[in-house]
């Protein structure tokens, strides 16, 4: 006999309690898949990047009144259908990701709240999208609903891998801040929360105190299929002067069972070939001088995962020394803040870190009350 779940949905102190039952999905139609993975990358100043990835995918809605969403959130599915939304992207970042020091972003994401959408075609694309950003600033418990005209642009080159037909609209709010209320409700649309899996080191506490963070959600439909993309990376120090440190003393909390959902629960470490793992991986793999090791929560119980450095990694100063090997993006850009007062400006730095020339397309929104030149 199977019972139906009792769910409760919390927004900004608002509830809705709601029952559903778990269903199968009718012949034909797309299968429901969620899978669960964290990367643990070392990088070369001597901090840790955890990389939360959370992937669910189900059949698309066909009538949002009955339509039974099971492991997808039902509060996102609804708003794309309502606002006509085929395309969705949503992050909160505090934090200067450094390049030079860390490498390759695991997502290029700006500072604050940024908010991109494809919007259907044949309806009024403005009302859509106040419309989107009212009910995300709801969900998120942010402050979307202030995505004005003034903050809002219609990109035609940038984002190019987005357009398939429709109104395309990016917003953005530099000084939004992220903070638990903007996490809290991001962990509730996981189909176990924080109960179990790698999302049970999902720990507010620590999250936040870190050099860099980023919240994102990444929304994909098309005639049949809707895809639903939830990623956190945060970069956090390790103990100071312990040459040998857990997992579990990073994030406070220690590994959980797979969700029982879950069709994938994995976790990848990428080390130093000098830096020991325990317990052994699954499986392991050489590149240059980093080792990763593949650890897969589905075919045994991991409660934790311990790192111990060789000798040759007693000063974290050795880290510098590996820096210049670690790989930064082909193209970098930094925006700045020049002079003071009336004399200031905005100056934009583009850096091609490669051999070759390299073609690019800038898109920037520069305040109405700057003079361009």
């Amino acid at each position: 006999m199977r019972i139906p779940r009792l769910a409760v949905l919390a927004a900004c102190g608002s509830f809705v309690v709601a029952a559903d039952t778990p269903s199968k999905a009718p012949a034909g139609t797309t299968a429901e898949m969620f899978s669960e993975d964290l990367t643990i990358a070392m990088l070369a100043d001597g901090r840790v990047l955890l990389h939360f990835d959370f992937e669910m995918h189900g059949p698309q809605a066909t009538n949002s009144s009955l339509h039974s969403y099971g492991l997808l959130p039902r509060q996102i599915g609804e708003i794309a259908q309502r606002y006509g939304v085929s395309e969705l992207q949503l992050a909160f970042t505090q934090g200067t990701w450094r390049e030079a020091r860390w490498g390759v972003p695991p997502a290029a994401q700006g500072i604050g709240a940024e908010v991109i959408a494809q919007l259907a075609d044949g309806a009024d694309a403005d009302a859509q999208w106040s419309g989107l950003t009212n009910a995300l600033s709801g969900v998120f418990c942010a402050s979307l609903n202030f995505v004005g005209t003034e903050s809002t642009t219609s990109p035609r080159l940038a984002f190019a891998h987005s357009q398939r037909g429709g109104a395309l609209r990016h917003g953005f709010l530099p000084r939004e801040n992220v903070c638990t209320e903007n996490l809290t409700p991001w962990i509730k649309q996981l189909p176990c929360q924080a109960q179990s899996g790698v999302a049970a080191l999902l720990n507010p506490h620590r999250l936040f105190n870190m050099h860099f963070l980023s919240v994102a959600m990444a929304l994909n439909s098309d005639a049949d299929t809707l895809r639903y993309h939830q990623t956190l990376s945060v970069v956090v120090d390790t103990p100071a002067y312990d040459r040998s440190w857990a997992l579990s003393a990073l994030a406070g909390r220690a590994l959980a069972a797979p969700c029982p959902v879950a069709t994938r629960s994995s976790v990848r470490v990428v080390a130093p070939a000098a830096v020991q793992v325990a317990p052994q991986a699954d499986s392991t793999h050489s590149a240059g001088t980093s080792v990763t090791h593949l650890f897969d929560l589905q075919r045994r119980r991991v409660d934790d995962i311990v790192f111990t450095f060789s000798a040759e990694f007693d000063d974290k100063t050795k880290y510098w020394a590996a820096a210049k090997d670690t790989p930064v993006p082909a193209i970098a850009a930094h925006r700045h803040i020049t002079g003071h007062g009336s004399s200031g400006g905005i100056e934009t730095v583009i850096t091609n870190h490669r051999d070759v020339p390299m073609t690019v397309a800038y898109f920037d929104a520069v305040p109405w009350y700057l003079r361009m030149y």
